[in-house]
Parts: structure tokens; sequence; C-alpha cells
């Protein structure tokens, strides 16, 4: 493939280094919601050659084999009950644009759930959704033992055991002898991805997603399964996104490092551009303010930078793997020795013409960026359900609409499940309470600036306080101290 083909269809397929580089968006994300996470991580997890695309198959062919007697011996209820359990207990809202389509969207409690429900799309081929925690998990474990161990403890957490309250093992059994599908069993899928290495000395949301994912999961024991989803729900939508935003301010980043080793002939040295690229304090979103203005306009330096890369590596002699953070620094090095090249080969100027045949992609208007618009809207948006009185339903949201109306912008706010497990996740194994800055700095780490008259004044001040997560104290620095809303683990003390 040369360069003028990459140029006349440049999103179809990019540079083989490029293309395994570590930082490249693998899978390149699209409409999600919390739940289409939860379900996608099952089938990844646990269900072995489950492709998203058979998903609404099967939830057809479960739909209609409820229809008719299908329970095996042993049954507890009969058909007509399961129909109200399945159609009624479990069922999750449709967005008002779904209202009229008939389809089965589930609450995944269990497993089993996920064979029949939760795919991002109704027909065609879905994005695996549950491969972007697969890629959260190897790009925040510090090696890939750690990664194995977290993957196959988060497996144990998603499975169905004794421990489990008895809601939950009910539903497993009923899901298991109505099952249509006796080829789909429930075991570990080993984890595919491979952990990224020299991570040590950089900052990245994935680290901070692994640690609270330990949090989540000891918390399960305190918790019934449905709340424990919910929970773990939450850290999954914030931690997916963040990390989606993340890997496009890197691809901003480095780009703008790359344009520069060309036009100034200057790599710098090795700390120099991991400070330039990956600094240690990042901030995406911000507490009360518009969110998808902020998401459309990363969503476009990412695409920009894409472009920029690739036409930078089109024109290079081959170029080694870009399978490291200081690998990166590596070919900005490569680049300012072929910087005379690059110039003569007019690599800048046959870049401006392709970024303006796709200006449209680049506005995000169409195709890759707008795909990645609508998965953070919708994966970090509270659910607008077409039922009334399912409009309450997600909790563990992190954009809400501020106002009534259609055109209403979505602004970061935390919903109460997404509050409660946040302030678990960094209180976790601590021996008592904290100040609410903790909360701030946690959050922080993921690329979300939260103030400190955020967590004093006004709806999360507010929420805080009705769930019993904040303690007034006058030796605090603010006068409120965070506590605990569970039993803490492995070092920590009741609260």
């Amino acid at each position: 493939m040369s360069w003028e083909e990459f140029a006349a269809d440049p999103w179809k397929k990019s540079h083989q280094t490029y293309a395994s580089a570590f930082f490249a968006m693998k899978p390149a994300p699209e409409y999600a919601s919390g739940e289409v996470r939860v379900s996608g991580l099952y089938r990844r997890i646990g269900f072995t050659g489950v492709a998203e695309s058979e998903i609404p198959v099967k939830g057809r062919a479960f739909e209609k084999a409820m229809r008719r007697p299908n329970a095996k011996d042993g049954t507890s209820i009969s058909d007509e009950t399961w129909r109200a359990v399945v159609n009624k207990t479990l069922e999750s809202p449709k967005l008002p644009n779904q209202a009229s389509k008939p389809f089965l969207q589930l609450t995944p409690v269990v497993p089993d759930v996920a064979l029949y429900s939760g795919s991002a799309r109704r027909s065609g081929n879905s994005w695996p959704a549950g491969k972007l925690v697969e890629a959260l998990v190897a790009f925040g474990a510090p090696d890939q033992g750690f990664g194995d161990e977290i993957w196959a403890q988060l497996f144990d957490g998603l499975s169905v055991e004794d421990t489990d309250d008895v809601w939950a093992r009910w539903l497993k059994a009923e899901f298991a002898k109505r099952r249509i599908h006796e080829e789909h069993e429930w075991h570990l899928s080993a984890i595919e991805a491979t952990t990224v290495n020299g991570t040590e000395a950089i900052h990245l949301p994935a680290k901070q997603f692994v640690k609270d994912l330990q949090a989540v999961l000891a918390a399960k024991q305190s918790l019934t399964r449905a709340q424990w989803i919910s929970l773990l729900g939450a850290i999954v939508r914030f931690g997916g996104a963040m990390h989606v935003l993340w890997l496009c301010d890197v691809h901003d980043r480095f780009w703008r490092y790359l344009r520069q080793c060309i036009l100034e002939g200057h790599a710098g040295n090795a700390p120099e551009f991991l400070a330039k690229v990956f600094p240690p304090e990042v901030e995406y979103l911000s507490y009360g303010k518009p969110a998808v203005p902020a998401i459309r306009d990363l969503a476009s330096k990412y695409l920009t930078a894409r472009l920029g890369i690739n036409a930078v590596l089109w024109n290079l002699p081959a170029a080694s793997p870009l399978d490291t953070p200081l690998s990166l620094h590596r070919l900005g090095v490569q680049v300012v020795n072929c910087r005379e090249k690059l110039l003569k080969e007019g690599v800048l100027a046959k870049l401006s013409q392709l970024q303006e045949k796709e200006a449209r992609t680049l506005g995000c208007k169409k195709g890759i960026g707008s795909n990645m618009v609508e998965f953070g809207r919708h994966v970090l948006g509270q659910r607008q359900s077409a039922t009334e009185a399912l409009r309450g339903y997600d909790q563990a949201y992190f954009l809400r609409k501020k106002g009534a109306h259609a055109a209403a912008p979505w602004v970061v706010s935390l919903g109460p499940a997404a509050v409660i497990s946040l302030v678990h996740c960094c209180m976790y194994k601590s021996s008592g309470p904290r100040s609410v800055h903790r909360l701030a700095q946690h959050v922080s780490a993921y690329g979300l600036r939260l103030d400190v008259e955020d967590l004093l004044l006004g709806e999360l001040a507010s929420k805080l306080r009705l769930l019993g997560l904040v303690l007034d104290s006058p030796d605090a620095e603010t006068g409120m101290l965070l506590i605990p809303p569970f039993r803490e683990y492995s070092g920590g003390t009741a609260q």
C-alpha cells in the first residue's frame, strides 16, 4: 500500500506501524450505553465464541421460545410468570426513538442475560464493547501477570456464586433451565490484550481504573447483585470514556510533537518528550460544564493527529514498532534525521490537502468522529427512557441534560450510584474519614476537574449529604469529611 492509496481512503487502512501502535484506538468505539458495556464485558470474559452480531438473533429466538412451554424439569415457576419476570422485572428502558420497535432489552444482572440482550446494534456487526474493558486492564496493569490476575478476579466477580443473593442465584438457575443454546457455557476466556510496557513513569487513567476495579470487586460481598452491577457499570462507563479521551489527547500531543520535529528539526531528549506527550496532570471534562463540545473537540484532534502520524509514516523509511511510550520519541528522532526528505516531498502540504478533503469527518459530522462523540454522550449520559415510569432507571450516569427541552446541553453531573462508586473507590482501604479533597484528587486522575466549590455547594454537595457520604467536621480543611459507604476490606476498618 502506498501513500496515494492511503490518501484515497485514509480511514479504511492505516500504516502497519500505526495500526500496531500501543496508542492506536482499539477497538474503535461507537454507540454504547452503560448496560451495553456490561453486557459486552460478560460476553468477552465468559462466553467464548459468541459474536456481537448474534445477540439480536438470539434475543428474537429467546422471545419466541418464551411464547411456548419451554422450561426444563425443575423450574420453579410457570411460563407465564417467567415471561413477566423477563418482560417486566428485568426490563431495561428503551430510548424515545426506540419505543415502537420490538426488541429485547434487559438489565444484565446475571451472565445469561448477555446472550440475548445488550448489543450496540439490533442488526449487523456491533463493535465489541467488552474489548474496551480488556484494553483498560492491559493499559493499567503493571505487567502481564498482574493483568491476567485482575482479569480472572473480574470473571469471578461477574460469576454468580453461592455467596450471591438469592435473587441472583434464582435467576441464574432459571435462565440455565430455559437456555436455548446449550453450547454457550460460562467459563473464563483468557485476556488477549498485551500489557503495555514502559508506562511506569507516565500518567494514564487506566492505572486508576485498575485500582478502582479492585475496590469495586471487594465491595460485592456488601451489596445485592443488582446494586453491585450498578456500581461496576459506573466505573466501567467512566473508565472507558476517559481512556478514550486520553488516547485522543495522546494522539494530539504526539502529532504536534512530530510536526515540531519536521518544522524545527529538534526532537528533544526523552524526559522532555515524556513530559510533553504524557503530562502528569490532564483535564478533559469539568464538573457542571457542557461535555459534548469537549468530547467533540478531542475526537476532532484525534482524527487530525491520526492523519498526520500516518502521513509521516507513509513518507518515511521503515519505522520501528511503536510499542512503548519511549518508542514514540525514537520516531521523533528518526523524523529529524529524515527532515530534509520529508520537506522535499512536501509531506505537510500533502497532509493539508488531505485534511481539506476529509473536513466533514475531521469535524465529527460523519464516520469515526461522529461515532466517538456518540459513544461519549451515551456511555456517560443518563439513559433517556421512552417509558415515564422508568425515567429514573439510570442512576450511574456522569452526564445529565440541563433542561427538559431536546436541545438542552449535556453537562457533567454524577448520578447517585456513580457518586457512591467513586467515594467507595477513593476511600478503599482507608483507615478512617478523609477530606473531600480526596474525591477531587481521585477523579482528576481520570481527567475530570472537580472544584472545592462543587464539593461544598450545589447539587453534588447535596447528593453527598443525602447519601450519607460526608461528615461535618471543624477539623477538616473544608469542614467536610468523606466517610466510606461500605465496610472496608483488607486492612481497612469497619465504618
